[in-house]
Parts: C-alpha cells; sequence; structure tokens
C-alpha cells in the first residue's frame, strides 16, 4: 500500500512527471553559440588551359587563413600548391589578421582546368555515384576562373551550365583574368599578367561574359570580379601596412551571399 509523502503539501500529490520537469528545467540550458559553425564548401575551376583556376584557389585559401583548406583530386594540370599553398592542409597565416576574413572552416576543391572530355568524366562519375562515387555536395560558392578572352565564349559558358548542373552552388563568381596569362611558364609572362589588364577594350567581353553566365546560373546570384595588376602575382595574397588584398575583398564582398 503506497503512503503520502510527508513533505508533499495536502491536497497536492508529488507526480513522477511533475519532479521529470522541475530537474529539466534546472539544467542549464545550450547556447547555440557554443555550437562551432558547420564548414564552407567551395568550388573552383576554369575553362581553359591556363593555371588561373590554381592561382584563384591558392588566393582563396590565404583569404581564408588560418581556417582555410585547399582540397585537389588527383594530379590536375596545374595546381594550387605551386603558389605556395599545400594540398589538403592548412594553409600558414600570411599577413595582417585584418586580412583573414574567414571565421569558419572553409574547404576549397579546386577542380583544376575543365574541358569537354573531363566534364564528360565528371557528368559520368556523378552518375555512376551508386559505385562508390560520392560527388561534391553542399556546395556555398562556385569560383569560375578564365582569361578576359575567354569571357565571351560561349563554349565556356556551356562548361560552366554543365558544372553548375552538376555542383548546384548557391552563388556564382566571376574571376576575369588578363589574357597574357595563356602564356604561363614562358619567358616574360610574368611582366605581362602584372601589367595586363581585363577591362579596358574588352570591357564589352566582361558584360558579355556576365549576360551569358547569368543565362547558364539557374537563377543563383552572380558576380564578377576582374584581377588586375599586381593581383596576379603571388606576392598580393598577402596584406600590406595593414590594406586587405584583392582575394580577402573578394571573399569579404561576396560573404553576404552564400557560404
Amino acid at each position: 500500500m503506497a503512503h503520502p509523502d510527508p513533505g508533499a503539501a495536502p491536497g497536492r500529490p508529488h507526480h513522477i512527471s511533475s519532479i521529470a520537469h522541475l530537474f529539466l528545467q534546472e539544467q542549464p540550458q545550450e547556447r547555440e553559440v557554443d555550437k562551432p559553425a558547420a564548414p564552407l564548401v567551395w568550388a573552383v575551376a576554369g575553362p581553359g588551359d591556363s593555371p588561373v583556376s590554381a592561382f584563384a584557389a591558392a588566393g582563396l585559401v590565404h583569404a581564408c587563413s588560418p581556417r582555410g583548406t585547399l582540397v585537389e583530386g588527383d594530379a590536375p594540370r596545374w595546381t594550387a600548391g605551386s603558389f605556395s599553398v599545400p594540398s589538403g592542409e592548412q594553409s600558414p597565416v600570411h599577413g595582417p589578421a585584418e586580412s583573414r576574413v574567414a571565421e569558419t572552416e572553409t574547404f576549397i576543391h579546386h577542380l583544376g582546368c575543365l574541358d569537354p572530355v573531363r566534364m564528360g568524366q565528371m557528368e559520368s562519375l556523378v552518375a555512376g555515384r551508386g559505385f562508390g562515387f560520392v560527388p561534391l555536395t553542399g556546395v556555398g560558392k562556385l569560383y569560375w576562373a578564365l582569361l578576359s578572352g575567354e569571357a565571351g565564349s560561349f563554349r565556356a559558358a556551356h562548361l560552366l551550365g554543365r558544372l553548375i548542373e552538376q555542383l548546384r552552388p548557391e552563388r556564382l563568381e566571376l574571376l576575369v583574368f588578363p589574357q597574357a596569362w595563356a602564356r604561363a611558364g614562358l619567358p616574360g609572362w610574368l611582366v605581362e599578367i602584372s601589367t595586363g589588364d581585363p577591362g579596358g577594350k574588352e570591357s564589352d567581353h566582361i558584360r558579355l561574359c556576365a549576360d551569358l553566365a547569368a543565362q547558364v546560373a539557374g537563377g543563383i546570384p552572380v558576380g564578377v570580379h576582374l584581377v588586375k595588376g599586381s593581383d596576379n602575382l603571388p606576392g598580393s595574397f598577402s596584406g600590406q601596412r595593414g590594406d586587405t588584398t584583392f582575394w580577402s575583398r573578394t571573399v569579404r564582398h561576396t560573404a553576404g551571399g552564400a557560404g
């Protein structure tokens, strides 16, 4: 036979549910700020044979220091590691604290130079993901690096549309480099890229590039960034006298969009 709790008030028996409720109320509530933010996933690629996508990937990793990590596939033609960023590792801290814009772990996947053959291989792998292939998912931003001479190319726009269809990013950023990058590795090319300007007479191509990208982007936001002058050199990755770098400004400019 059950006996009433001598400490209970008359007419107010303690129920297990009431005790449990009071116990739960006394526990400290978990704060959202204590939860680590989900990592960001970005992809970088280009339509041609130049190293501009590798250079862009390196710049973005530096801009996200110390929380940017480069991810590259098997032996891309040009590697971001060529521009002093170790593949698969966190980049070293460069430049003043003001130039470090990433507060969240960011994985930058460098997909390299894409042509119709490589794009077809990627599409085949995605289609056969049931055989163990894990596609790149959750892409917040796709950075599409191309030369000013490719800005109005329907071929490049077609490749971009196919890539967007596979990755389904939340935002597209176009990075337009001087045409001189096509001579990468040849005598005098470093001087040419640092003095080249993707604007000027080619501004019509830039506008056409944005229009073509918008047509294949499927309604996602599209940004255009011109890489000018010394911003084409690896030395520009680190800020000077507290100034932010082109890559830091690019990341900061798009921070209000998708991660």
